[in-house]
């Protein structure tokens, strides 16, 4: 029948990888639990293997074990099969009529094991106690085993595997049954093997359940549920029967009945009985403890069960004589209505069959046109699924028809069932074959497109990781919004790819018991490249969000910011146009200096929106480069507080100036106050605003009236008092050291930028002194006095420049250790996160394949470069030494996770690597006379060797894999010696058989020349006697040739070669070439010696024939003569007598 596929449409996949060993392993464990149910049920263990699983022997006994009926023999397998599944699931929905009929006949193991599954569900159902026979095997199963260890604190079942491994759980039922057959103290200080057999063997010695199980088998990762349940069905089967046989022996007139599942307490109650022999087979035990369930015991006035049985059967059969003419009434009906189930059957398969030549051939570039060829062929698949029913129908009602008609048309249904069965097997077969051609295609175009995908997601985070900052240059930012716009294409045209593998379409056999656990690894590979196809998008979102209208921003910053610096050069000049109050001797020059203080306050208002739009840019700058380029983000902020600094500068000095001229007398408020500037506009404008000082009291005291009088008193009075003012600031300065601590580093900014502010109020002070010692010099004073007025003035500069040089040079180390630490800490942030984001992905590449975790490995290998130079760096500038040792000890835990799984990869690697240097090395066979094999399979040696070679000098010090390469290497040599001598043995037979065709090549050459010449017969005959001698005495080498040749065919037989047929059926080809070409001379040169000496006989006779026709002509000349003496002599005598 045909597999039931499930198909699951997902947006991205990666490639399933089938775990075949570990699913054999487990069909290993089942196969062999299962076979030893199978022989629990039979007398004499019939069953050997898992195809005696699906013998119609086992299946006739299992059919009458569980339905009681016995169905007939067919000498067809497959209509038996059919038969005892129909039989033993009567309802067509089962899942054992949705298995793979000729998968059965086969003999597959997976096939015949899911059947006998089915199989045991359906010998539950039958022998079960009637609550728990309706519901599904392992759950009931599962129930009681809880209820049974409940209260034992050791056991908590969770599942059919896990739970059983250490033994405590099989023990904890058979206590919970008795407690006297489990010490569970003792049970407790056993080893977990140990319990299992404990159990294994109560069970079997008690209760007479077979060893199913083993301790290995549970112990084995490869443990298998069903397996599992299997056993424990057969154990709480044994356990309900005993009971019920316990309970009514107990008391035999009343009718007892087993509950569903026994409980602890129930369990704990019953007395066993003491241990009997076992009965002589176990599935009768369990039938006959059925019957004790399901019936009650008979009494003595009542009728036996087997007298009840016998009568029950005796009127069956007299029903079945009653009902016979009826039955032949509807034969003829049943004939009809198969003849219709069949014409509807040939119709179908028909147009199954033109349906199927009709799809065409299946392509092997575009996975579109695949996918579409899938969907088309699953549909048809379906199709055969929905009619496989129908098909099935026909051949039971065809083999139970053909038992109930006369013999003729028995016949002619059974051919009929076997032509509608070889159809349908034709057209199933046809449809698998596309199907599996179809799924070989389609997975390894979508497998191409994965890697096409795979490879454009590592090259995009590779670009990612490299364009990670943002430039703060206009023209820069310019070319990267070009690159990113490029950028943004290839994203859009890959999304065209993304979008057709959002139909992909992966196969899954639904009757695979790794299905389940290979999706959910799908599932998480899926979300991971989800993941980071997310992530691209996502950042090249945020990228376009960053670099949208960056360039026009920095432009207008720039230019802002350059406007603002030459309009504040201008003003400084300004400022320094406004002349001491000493020097301001006429009402015009008073006026004159009031008007440019005046004009720079105007144009700090109107200067003022320029002012606060560079705040705002300068805002709108650090914000986006706070993420993308933290040094770009702190010159944007020191560039601004800079303008600010100076902004404020020129609002001091200007209030300062203002001050002066009040304090002086030479103006008032009144006079400073701009007509046309108001309260409002200024706090509106939020300028930074003049403030002027109340006006100085017009008395004066005796001591200022003198100290006005002594120009020089008062020059050092002045001095004095300034002085006096910035010793602080002195002081500050020799106890201010620039601290190192990163902490302090904001604090002394702020301190420094405060003692700036100090000096800069002070500052108009200072020039005012400056220009009034100015003036003392030119009043014309003598030297003593100016030199006491230099002296004090000098003293003082020498504390204000130090106060001032101490300031900015702190200023200017603090700010570039600030912008070195600010940069370091950027640099730890960014090697933090890339730490993070690569624990992250180590641990998503344990579940990915293994070419694509090597591919990442490299990737991550060269961005791990880089974090480790990053960590150098830090090493010799960082201030944090506890954020450096953390980095450095994630750095450390990522790198020995890489390398363990770079270990890992290369054990992995190894031990692939050596599984197919063995495998490759047992297939070089070393077989005489295949030349082309030898020389490859020595080519292949070498390789290995040369592989070895490149292998032993990267393992370093590892001595297993020296050890385990050395042996490999070893068994190469051997290998390769083998292959060099078998060549030779090969060569030697091919010169020797080239030999023999050389001579007999120059025998036939030497005939050939003989039979040209002409001469004496005799000389012929002894030169051909003398060929065919020669023939005689070189047919030593051409024996020599065949009899090795011989050997070579003898050795091909015994080999293992692939082309070990081909290969004897050439070297006997030589040979027979060979044989024939001698033969052809030997025969030719006797043929030719018989014509001679038939020649020569010719001649010889001729010459005799001669001879004797000559003799015969002188015998009759002499007998002439004779003749013709005597008549003279008689005559003579005549004529004397006459006388």
């Amino acid at each position: 029948m045909v597999k039931n596929y499930f198909v699951f449409v997902i947006y991205l996949i990666e490639a399933l990888l089938p775990l075949y060993c570990a699913l054999d392993e487990t069909l290993k464990v089942q196969e062999s639990t299962f076979i030893q149910w199978a022989n629990f049920l039979f007398e004499d263990n019939p069953v050997k293997d898992v195809k005696d699983l699906v013998d119609p022997k086992f299946l006739t006994y299992v059919t009458q074990l569980i339905t009681g009926t016995t169905i007939p023999k067919t000498n067809n397998r497959q209509i038996d099969i059919s038969i005892a599944i129909a039989t033993i699931f009567p309802d067509e929905d089962e899942k054992a009529h949705q298995l793979n009929l000729p998968e059965l006949m086969d003999g597959v193991p997976k096939t015949v094991l899911q059947l006998t599954w089915q199989i045991m569900h359906a010998f539950w159902r039958k022998f079960a106690p009637e609550g728990a026979r309706d519901r599904k095997l392992a759950e009931a199963i599962k129930e009681w085993c809880l209820e049974a260890t409940a209260n034992y604190e050791e056991v908590a079942i969770s599942d059919f595997t896990s739970s059983w491994r250490d033994g405590f759980a099989f023990n904890a039922l058979l206590h919970s049954y008795d407690h006297s057959l489990v010490d569970m103290e003792a049970i407790r200080e056993m080893r977990g093997d140990e319990r299992l057999e404990n159990a294994f063997q109560i069970a079997y010695t008690k209760f007479n359940v077979p060893k199913l199980l083993h301790a290995k088998d549970l112990h084995s990762e490869h443990l298998d549920l069903k397996s599992v349940v299997c056993y424990l069905m057969t154990l709480y089967l044994s356990l309900v029967g005993q009971s019920s046989q316990t309970t009514s022996k107990s008391t035999p007139s009343t009718s007892t009945s087993v509950q569903s599942l026994p409980t602890t307490s129930t369990a704990t109650t019953v007395v066993s009985p003491a241990p009997q022999p076992p009965p002589p087979h176990p599935a009768q035990q369990i039938v006959e403890q059925h019957s004790v369930d399901m019936a009650p015991p008979a009494s003595p006035t009542q009728p036996s069960s087997y007298d009840n049985e016998q009568r029950s059967r005796k009127s069956s059969s007299s029903s079945q004589k009653s009902g016979k003419g009826g039955k032949k009434r509807k034969s003829e009906e049943q004939v009809r209505e198969y003849e219709q189930c069949l014409e509807q059957v040939l119709t179908w398969l028909l147009e199954a069959e033109e349906e199927l030549g009709m799809m065409g051939s299946v392509s092997e570039k575009d996975v579109e046109t695949v996918k579409q060829q899938f969907k088309q062929h699953e549909q048809f698949m379906l199709s055969l699924t929905h009619s496989q029913d129908s098909v099935g129908r026909v051949l039971h009602r065809g083999q139970q028809l053909s038992q109930k008609v006369d013999e003729d048309l028995c016949q002619s249904i059974i051919g009929q069932l076997l032509i509608v069965n070889q159809r349908w097997e034709a057209v199933r077969a046809l449809a698998m074959q596309r199907q599996n051609l179809l799924q070989h295609h389609l997975n390894r175009l979508q497998h191409q497109q994965l890697d096409t995908i795979s490879s454009w997601l590592i090259e995009m985070e590779k670009t990612m990781a490299t364009n990670s900052t943002i430039s703060d240059n206009a023209e820069e930012v310019a070319k990267q919004i070009d690159e990113h716009a490029a950028l943004q294409e290839r994203i859009d045209s890959q999304q065209n790819a993304i979008q057709k593998l959002s139909t992909f379409v992966a196969v899954v056999d639904e009757c695979e018991q790794t299905s389940e656990r290979e999706y959910e690894d799908l599932e998480k590979l899926l979300q991971m490249v989800g993941q980071r196809w997310m992530s691209i998008c996502e950042w090249a979102e945020m990228r376009a969000k960053q670099l949208d209208g960056l360039v026009e921003l920095l432009k207008e910053y720039e230019d802002t910011h350059e406007h603002l610096n030459h309009w504040l050069n201008e003003r400084e000049e300004d400022l320094g146009l406004l002349r001491s109050a000493k020097h301001l001797e006429t009402d015009e020059e008073l006026i004159q200096q009031m008007g440019i203080m005046h004009r720079i306050e105007a144009l700090l208002e109107q200067e003022h929106n320029q002012f606060v739009r560079l705040s705002q840019i300068s805002t709108t700058l650090y914000d986006r480069y706070q993420t993308t380029n933290g040094l770009a983000a702190t010159r944007v902020k020191q560039a601004l507080e800079t303008v600010t600094q100076r902004w404020d500068n020129i609002v001091t000095r200007l209030e300062e100036y203002s001050q002066m001229l009040v304090r002086t007398g030479k103006a008032n408020l009144t006079d400073l106050e701009r007509p046309e500037s108001t309260t409002d506009e200024e706090t509106e404008r939020r300028l930074p605003s003049v403030q002027f000082a109340e006006p100085p009291v017009a008395a004066s005291t005796n001591e200022e009236d003198d100290d006005e009088r002594d120009p020089v008193k008062s020059f050092s009075k002045h001095v004095k008092a300034l002085e006096a003012e910035i010793e602080p600031l002195y002081t500050w300065t020799t106890s201010f050291v620039v601290s190192e601590n990163p902490e302090d580093m904001r604090k002394m900014i702020q301190v420094c930028q405060k003692r700036l502010r100090e000096i800069k109020s002070e500052e108009v002070r200072v020039n005012a002194v400056q220009l009034e010692l100015e003036d003392l010099h030119d009043l014309g004073l003598d030297a003593q006095k100016l030199g006491a007025a230099n002296d004090a003035f000098d003293r003082f500069m020498k504390k204000w420049s130090r106060i001032v040089t101490k300031i900015s040079e702190s200023l200017n180390s603090l700010s570039k250790k600030n912008e070195e630490i600010e940069e370091n800490m950027d640099i730890a942030q960014k090697i933090g996160e890339w730490l993070q984001s690569a624990n992250g992905v180590i641990g998503e590449l344990e579940k990915i394949s293994r070419q694509e975790r090597e591919k990442r490995l490299a990737s991550m290998r060269e961005q791990l470069t880089v974090q480790q130079r990053n960590i150098e760096f830090l090493r010799r500038n960082h201030h944090d030494s506890d954020q450096l040792a953390e980095l450095e000890a994630q750095m450390t835990e990522i790198v020995e996770r890489m390398d363990s799984l770079k270990n890992e990869q290369r054990k992995l690697s190894h031990e692939n690597f050596v599984k197919k240097s063995e495998s490759d090395l047992l297939k070089t066979e070393a077989t005489v006379g295949d030349v082309i094999g030898l020389k490859t399979n020595l080519d292949t040696c070498e390789r290995l060797l040369k592989q070895l070679e490149e292998r032993r000098q990267n393992a370093g010090d590892d001595l297993a894999v020296q050890n385990e390469l050395a042996d490999l290497e070893a068994a190469v040599a051997y290998k390769q010696d083998m292959l060099a001598d078998t060549i030779r043995k090969t060569e030697k037979v091919n010169s020797k058989t080239e030999e023999a065709l050389n001579v007999a090549e120059n025998l036939r050459h030497m005939l050939e020349d003989l039979k040209k010449e002409s001469g004496e017969l005799t000389e012929l005959q002894e030169r051909f006697k003398d060929l065919r001698e020669r023939l005689s005495k070189e047919s030593k080498v051409k024996n020599e040739a065949v009899g090795l040749l011989d050997e070579v065919c003898a050795q091909l037989a015994k080999s293992k070669n692939e082309r070990k047929e081909q290969l004897i059926e050439e070297t006997r080809n030589r040979t027979s070439e060979l044989e024939r070409r001698w033969k052809e001379m030997e025969a030719e040169l006797d043929d030719h010696l018989s014509c001679l000496k038939k020649e020569q006989r010719k001649r010889i006779e001729s010459a005799l024939r001669q001879q004797t026709t000559l003799v015969n002509e002188l015998r009759e000349g002499l007998k002439a003569s004779e003749a013709a003496a005597d008549a003279e002599e008689l005559s003579e005598h005549l004529d004397v007598s006459s006388y």
